[in-house]
């Protein structure tokens, strides 16, 4: 159920107008001219940097699926270790076979858009339309505080 509704919106558009749409998506949200970074007086604590999260859900391909994890898992590594990374990692749902999320905090969407020119990066950007199965959602999310506890 989960599944079709994540990927119900974007059926029968070719791939072409996926990646299209996914570009356009791209662009608007790193444009320089888009959203930035909070402001600091926003910040709860000055010694806390606001993040930027972004969670992106899709299916691949049975057939592309160990493409995929080579190409993801070779980018994990230099992934963590760069200077805007806060978290990065990929897991699949455990209820639907071949169905992933990448869950990122970058330090600012400057650390966002360097890592996307990585080139370790780049082998599975190439690829991603071919391993792709239906539909992408990526949400970019900004944040205005940060807790470091659970709500009580």
């Amino acid at each position: 159920m989960l599944k079709a509704y994540f990927f119900k919106s974007f059926r029968g558009i070719s791939k072409v107008l996926l990646l299209f749409f996914a570009a356009f998506v791209c662009t608007t949200i790193f444009s320089t001219s888009g959203l930035s970074q909070v402001p600091s007086n926003r910040q709860q604590n000055s010694n806390i940097t606001l993040p930027l999260v972004v969670a992106n859900r899709f299916e691949v391909k049975p057939e592309q699926r160990e493409l995929f994890l080579k190409l993801a898992t070779a980018a994990l590594a230099p992934t963590r270790a760069e200077s805007g990374c806060i978290s990065y990692g990929f897991y699949e749902q455990p209820t639907a076979k071949n169905s992933f999320i990448y869950y990122e905090e970058w330090k600012d969407r400057t650390a966002l858009r360097d890592h996307l020119k990585q080139p370790y990066v780049q082998p599975l950007l190439a690829k991603f339309s071919e391993i792709l199965k239906g539909s992408l959602l990526v949400r970019v999310y900004t944040t205005n505080s940060v807790a470091q506890e659970l709500p009580k």
